[in-house]
């Protein structure tokens, strides 16, 4: 049996082809994780695309519609099901690289993260990410990986 093949770190150019996507499709989302770190000038190594969403019946059947075109330039393996998405199950889609599909971080909902969310542009690609005062409500976690995030972004409100 042939071995799957490895999933890689996703470059700046493919964090910019899924958001482009997302946009296109006119999904609701926001960017977090390590690569909205990147974005407040912290970059670090991450090994997936975090978005979060809301549990939306019309905005899934538009993040599915954004994942299969997403599949036409990038190799995916795993898309999950329209069902899991409307119930709000934390899923990914993976293959070449991965997006991690959230619906809750840090204990709270997309619509918590509403009044952070602010609009960027890197390389002709508007999207939404959240600012620094999102990033560190989204990292009031128990992680130790998040530690150096809060200290970082508190850094930048000083």
């Amino acid at each position: 049996m042939p071995a799957a093949p490895e999933r890689r770190a996703p470059a700046v150019a493919d964090i910019l082809l899924v958001l482009g996507e997302l946009e296109r499709h006119r999904v609701r989302y926001v960017l977090l994780g390590g690569a909205a770190m990147a974005v407040h000038g912290f970059p670090r190594m991450t090994r997936d695309i975090d978005c979060l969403f809301p549990v939306d019946a019309r905005n899934n059947a538009r993040l599915l519609a954004a994942l299969a075109a997403l599949g036409r330039k990038l190799r995916l393996d795993f898309v999950p099901a329209k069902a899991s998405l409307d119930r709000g199950f934390f899923t990914a889609a993976e293959g070449e690289i991965a997006l991690d599909i959230l619906f809750v971080a840090a204990s709270r909902r997309f619509e918590d993260y509403e009044p952070y969310i602010e609009e960027r542009e890197i390389d002709g690609v508007r999207f939404k990410v959240l600012d620094v005062d999102g990033m560190l409500v989204s990292k009031e976690t128990g992680r130790e990986v998040d530690i150096p995030d809060r200290l970082r972004l508190r850094g930048l409100k000083d």
